[in-house]
């Protein structure tokens, strides 16, 4: 029969696939089965359509509607084991019924129409047994984009088991029951039965999914439709409609074994390893430390950076060096944008020192940044490092800070402004002292050369208070110290600088 071949075609054209699946194992056992990271069992039901494909049947490949419709339902359960990305184990119960029709010729009599010769089937079935799932979308498709989660999959199976089933044959027109035993069939009959079929399953979430199947099963018999009419076996089909819930030991938010591929791991792997390795040869700002360590990677071109990229912070303000304009402000001092310590009342005490938050514009005030007296044009002073003090009696002194200088450099900083405006409103409200401007510089280049810078720097100094605030030339006193008198012993930006004393 066309039917009986039809169903040949398709068990063959599965087994085919099936077949050539297989060499892909051993390719797809290693991706994650015995890691413990993904769940393996699942259970679920179903609900479907079956249609017999029998010698009582009017129709090879859609059911009869009108005068003992074929079309009879089903219901399963189905629980699953996953050994790997590619096979699974499947415990299968079916429970459900079967009809098939064959009409004779039609006539009418006494008013009634009706079949002559016609006969149909009743057949219930109870169908169990185990399947071997192969699951095509985990060795046949190509890895998924990478971000973009899988929700489909593609599976064949196969499967051996045993039918329980009642047969009844009966004349289509006067639904007489025929004699059954002579056919074979005496009460429940047990058969072997060999399913076959594909599925198709959509991903709802980690736990659920929801699935179309069709199945093909071969009854090692010819009487399932109640009627004998040779040796070749019948079978029936089942579409069914299903939901699988999945577990296992990996827990609630572990993605199930069936939904992992392979090659896509692989994939990712290779894809992981790419970037790690681009990681370690890149470095996309160019500060000399690679990406894959650079916590910082949009450091602006020529910034220095510690060894995590970070841009350094010497002064700890939270302004890099490289955008601070005052890199020595004291540690734990509040800073503007540009890294300058704030000096709210303007006295060029920062806030951080003062210990007098409001002193009047103009004052001269001490290192503390508290008010002091009009000074005394004489008295000792000491130059050094943190700048020199003014002594104006009574225990009082002023403060002249240091100002600093980059390397191999007499030019003034902008960061250096508001130093000498400190020094430049002490000189005026004490027209009558005298100043020494002593220069410093570090240990590199020549002992000769550091002299004269060190001069230079002083002199610089001396002719910007000229310039910006008129004092006469005449009040400063411009000397020398090169690198004979450093203040620290490693910190080279410390030593470039020129102290302010009496």
């Amino acid at each position: 029969m066309r039917s009986q071949s039809m169903l040949k075609s398709i068990l063959i054209a599965s087994l085919l696939i099936t077949v050539a699946c297989a060499p892909v194992l051993a390719q797809g056992d290693d991706a994650g089965a015995s890691s413990g990271r993904f769940n393996t069992w699942a259970v679920g039901i179903n609900v479907g359509h079956t249609m017999p494909f029998t010698d009582i049947r009017q129709y090879d490949y859609y059911p009869v509607f009108k005068y003992q419709n074929e079309n009879r339902f089903g219901i399963g359960l189905h629980l699953n084991k996953s050994l790997s990305n590619v096979f699974s184990i499947q415990g299968r119960f079916l429970y459900g019924s079967l009809q098939g029709t064959k009409r004779g010729r039609l006539i009418t009599r006494g008013g009634e129409t009706g079949f002559l010769n016609g006969v149909y089937s009743n057949t219930s079935i109870l169908n169990y047994g185990l399947n071997l799932i192969v699951n095509v979308s985990n060795v046949a498709f190509a890895p998924k984009d990478a971000g973009k989660e899988r929700k489909t999959s593609l599976y064949f199976l196969i499967g051996h088991g045993l039918v329980h089933f009642d047969a009844k044959g009966y004349m289509l027109r006067s639904d007489r029951e025929l004699t059954t035993y002579k056919q074979g069939v005496s009460g429940k009959t047990t058969e072997a039965a060999n399913p076959m079929g594909m599925g198709f399953k959509y991903k709802l979430n980690s736990k659920i999914d929801a699935g179309l199947e069709l199945n093909i099963i071969r009854v090692n018999s010819d009487k399932l439709d109640g009627f004998v009419q040779g040796s070749s076996p019948d079978y029936f089909s089942y579409t069914n409609l299903n939901v699988t819930y999945k577990f296992g030991s990996a827990g609630t938010d572990a993605d199930h074994l069936d939904w992992v591929n392979p090659m896509e791991v692989m994939y990712n792997d290779i894809q992981e390893n790419k970037q790690a390795i681009a990681e370690l040869t890149g470095d996309k700002d160019n500060d000399g430390v690679a990406d894959r360590f650079d916590k910082d990677s949009a450091t602006p071109e020529g910034t220095k950076v510690d060894g995590s990229g970070v841009a350094l912070d010497v002064d700890q303000d939270g302004v890099p060096d490289s955008e601070d304009e005052d890199p020595f402000t004291d540690i734990g001092a509040k800073v503007d944008d540009k890294g300058k310590a704030i000096d709210s009342d303007g006295d060029g005490v920062p806030d951080s020192r003062d210990l007098e938050a409001n002193t009047a514009k103009g004052a001269l005030v001490n290192f503390q940044g508290k008010t002091i007296g009009k000074m005394p044009t004489g008295g000792g002073g000491g130059g050094g490092g943190g700048g020199g003090t003014i002594n104006t009696g009574g225990g009082s002194t002023a403060y002249f800070p240091s100002v600093y200088f980059d390397t191999n450099s007499s030019k003034i900083k902008y960061a250096n402004y508001d130093r000498l405006a400190t020094i430049a409103r002490a000189m005026k409200a004490n027209d009558g002292i005298t100043i020494t401007l002593t220069g410093h510089a570090d240990k590199t280049g020549g002992e000769a050369y550091n002299m004269k810078l060190g001069e230079r720097r002083a002199q610089a100094v001396a002719d910007h208070l000229a310039k910006h605030y008129g004092i006469d030339k005449g009040r400063f006193k411009v000397v020398s110290k090169g690198e004979t008198d450093a203040l620290a012993k490693d910190l080279n930006h410390i030593n470039r600088r020129v102290d302010v004393g009496m």
